[in-house]
C-alpha cells in the first residue's frame, strides 16, 4: 500500500471491525474483528497510517437510520487512519430494542 498513498485504496470485507463502526450503540451481541482476535488487531495497527484506504464492510445488518441515533454506525474516520464505512443492510434490516438485540423486519431500506 505505500506505492499507492496517492490513490484511493477500497478494501471491501465482510466482518466490521470492532470499535469502529458496523455496530451501533454495541446493539450487535457478537461476530466482528475484535482486539482479542490477533488478526484483527494487526490489520487495525496496520491501517493507521493510511488515510486513503476506505474499508467498506456489512455483516450486522442494522439499518440505515441507526446513524440517527449513533454518530458512528455506519462511518468512522480518526485523523491519520484509514476511512471506515458499514454498509448498511437493504433486505430484511435488523431493528434492535432492548427486548430483542437482533430483531429482524420484513420492511426492506433497499425499496424506499
Amino acid at each position: 500500500m505505500s506505492t499507492n498513498t496517492d490513490k484511493r485504496i477500497f478494501l471491501f470485507y465482510h466482518y466490521f471491525v470492532d470499535g469502529t463502526c458496523g455496530n451501533a450503540r454495541n446493539y450487535y451481541p457478537a461476530s466482528s474483528l475484535t482486539d482479542s482476535d490477533g488478526v484483527a488487531l494487526r490489520f487495525k495497527n496496520m491501517v493507521k497510517g493510511y488515510p486513503n484506504l476506505i474499508y467498506c464492510s456489512g455483516h450486522s445488518h442494522l439499518r440505515f437510520n441507526l446513524q440517527d441515533v449513533d454518530a458512528n454506525a455506519n462511518y468512522y474516520h480518526n485523523d491519520g487512519e484509514c476511512y471506515y464505512v458499514h454498509v448498511p443492510s437493504t433486505s430484511r434490516p435488523r431493528q434492535p430494542d432492548k427486548s430483542s438485540p437482533t430483531g429482524t423486519s420484513d420492511w426492506n431500506e433497499g425499496s424506499e
